[in-house]
């Protein structure tokens, strides 16, 4: 995970290891929450990105500039929706 920009965010992810997984993935989530300077979600609804089960990044723009968030990768299978990372940045 790396800054793109000042404003942008560009995220990559590894497919996780079959057992860890619960079954083929058909797609994962980016979920961005806008964080205050003590690392405290802000009022901002968080932003949601749907990305394709095949896909292994993308990249996230017009974020706050200069700002924290934290950001979780879920996979969806037909078993579960796990959280696969969860990590504070600054863009």
């Amino acid at each position: 995970m790396a800054a793109a920009s000042s404003s942008a965010l560009n995220v990559s992810w590894r497919e996780p290891l079959f057992g860890e997984q619960g079954g083929l993935i058909s797609a994962f989530s980016l979920v961005l929450e806008h964080l205050d300077s003590d690392m405290q979600p802000t009022a901002d609804a968080p932003v949601e990105l749907e990305v394709d089960g095949d896909a292994r990044g993308a990249v996230v723009e017009g974020l706050e500039l200069y700002s924290f968030y934290r950001v979780r990768l879920k996979g969806e299978s037909g078993v579960c929706m796990c959280v696969r990372v969860c990590v504070h940045v600054r863009v």
